[in-house]
């Protein structure tokens, strides 16, 4: 068989400035990332095989940031079986048998006042044949290209952004597995296969390459960042984790929620 999908990056929302009512309460919730898809070498087989999870969605109030989509595995004679899962950016599709990719589920605007950005993942490469490798996952910069050979494709950019006053990279998409052993194809960040999508960065991982009896590689957790000025800080809820930067961006508090769900207000 070919390689396996790259995992889609989470989608991507920014709202350059949010209407607040004192008082009330605003819900944020941080999605986990996408698991990732278990090995299978050889087809056919039980549907769905080897495909990777949805991740989770990451919610303020009602604004939504969907998560990503798993990467495809040819894990049915019959594509689509192992197709790459739909999610704010998608899966890519597997090399042999072509799954095909999923479709992205991120709306261009959030109906708030923010933007969305979500993409599908590739289909696989062009090359074709029993070890075509497998198309990288979306990312929220872009649909990836398809790979030519059996190298695995790269993964789709993310979004870059400097709310945290430095330029950072997020929703990026997973390289596709490769074809004829080796490494899979680079993330959406620019970095090397086989590899799992760091957390809070809503990236993508690597789809599994063939012969690697790992599977594919699980994506990374989302990320919630708000931006207010210095003494008007939300009251937060203690079941969600964060961090307050008051020193990268003058006069502005940044705060950065990682991981649990709770109710913020002011």
């Amino acid at each position: 068989t070919g390689g396996g999908g790259g995992g889609g990056g989470g989608g991507v929302v920014y709202n350059s400035s949010y209407d607040i009512v004192s008082g009330q309460n605003y819900a944020i919730a941080i999605g986990s990332g996408g698991s990732k898809g278990n090995y299978k070498d050889g087809w056919p087989g039980p549907m769905g095989t080897g495909t990777g999870g949805i991740g989770g969605n990451s919610t303020f109030g009602s604004s939504i940031a969907y998560g990503g989509g798993g990467g495809g595995y040819p894990g049915g004679a019959t594509p689509p079986a192992g197709r790459g899962k739909d999610g704010g950016n998608s899966g890519g599709s597997s090399g042999y048998p072509q799954s095909g990719q999923g479709s992205h589920t991120q709306p261009d605007s959030d109906g708030y006042g923010g933007i969305g950005y979500g993409f599908d993942g590739a289909a696989a490469s062009t090359a074709g044949g029993a070890t075509a490798g497998g198309g990288g996952g979306g990312g929220a910069g872009g649909t990836p290209a398809r790979s030519s050979t059996a190298a695995g494709g790269v993964g789709g950019p993310g979004l870059n952004s400097n709310i945290i006053g430095s330029t950072v990279m997020y929703g990026y998409g997973g390289g596709g597995g490769t074809g004829n052993g080796g490494s899979s194809g680079a993330n959406g960040a620019g970095n090397g296969g086989n590899i799992v999508g760091p957390a809070n960065s809503g990236g993508g991982g690597s789809g599994q390459g063939k012969g690697n009896s790992n599977g594919g590689y699980a994506g990374g957790s989302g990320i919630v960042i708000i931006v207010t000025d210095t003494g008007d800080e939300p009251t937060i809820a203690n079941t969600l984790t964060y961090s307050t930067d008051t020193s990268s961006r003058s006069g502005k508090s940044i705060i950065s929620f990682t991981a649990g769900s709770g109710n913020i207000s002011w």
